[in-house]
């Protein structure tokens, strides 16, 4: 159980870092408003994992 905790924060850390990158290339490029969209990608991916896991703790 304290394996799964540590392996879903890590895995929520990194994806919110990865999408703290992609908004800071995004950036240094200039890039059009809808390329921001991209940002939203590896969030709503956190998003998704994070529904699993408290949906797994609650069937428990």
């Amino acid at each position: 159980m304290k394996i799964e905790r540590i392996k879903h924060y890590a895995v929520s850390a990194l994806l919110a870092f990865l999408a703290l990158l992609i908004n800071g290339v995004l950036k240094g490029i200039n890039a059009p408003s809808i390329m921001y969209m991209l940002v939203w990608i590896p969030i709503i991916i956190c998003f998704i994992y994070d529904f699993k896991y408290i949906y797994k703790l609650i069937t428990k």
